[in-house]
């Protein structure tokens, strides 16, 4: 099987755009030959509340949830032509001064779109995060 290009960018949640600080809480991964958009986004506060105290956990899950929704439809939507995968994201949550931004993007080629979703989503947003130990 042939490999084929692919973009990705993460979504980072920025407690304080001054002090730039930020947990990757999502990426996305583009695929243009094959027609591929899927994004993976998580809703775990461990990490922030640990970075940043406490957050509004109910507003940053129903966001994220939100987020995660309309991934979902445009990538049912794609339109064959686009190559710019910050024109995708943009579409869903364009580039502001709000808590939640883009990273720059990054590329590389893949046998497996998703699978390479996972790894990525693996490596940038479930590197740090701890165990939710589970009750007895």
């Amino acid at each position: 099987m042939m490999k084929t290009g692919y973009r990705y960018v993460t979504l980072r949640y920025v407690h304080d755009v001054v002090t730039e600080e930020f947990v990757n809480v999502g990426v996305v991964v583009f695929a243009s030959d094959h027609h591929f958009l899927r994004a993976r986004f998580s809703t775990n506060c461990g990490r922030l509340n640990g970075m940043f105290g406490q957050i509004d956990e109910a507003h940053f899950k129903a966001t994220i949830d939100h987020v995660d929704a309309s991934f979902t439809n445009q990538s049912e939507h794609l339109k064959p032509g686009v190559k710019d995968i910050h024109e995708l994201v943009g579409r869903i949550l364009p580039a502001d001064d709000s808590s939640l931004q883009w990273s720059r993007s990054g590329g590389g080629l893949t046998r497996d779109p998703s699978e390479t979703l996972n790894h990525l989503f693996s490596r940038f947003v479930e590197r740090y995060m701890e165990e939710t130990p589970v009750p007895a």
